[in-house]
């Protein structure tokens, strides 16, 4: 039951928390991950040197 009567009071940490990671940490890296990708299969940059 406590995670229910505090979630009020500490969503607004928890959301801010999160929301930093993805924005500073998880995002940039997933699209440095899917711009290699894309990259390679297109053709672009060569396999071995990446």
């Amino acid at each position: 039951m406590e995670p229910i009567t505090l979630f009020f009071y500490k969503w607004p940490r928890n959301f801010a928390i999160s929301f930093a990671v993805e924005a500073l940490i998880a995002q940039p890296l997933a699209r440095l991950v899917m711009v290699r990708w894309h990259q390679i299969t297109d053709g672009r940059v060569d396999t071995e040197s990446v």
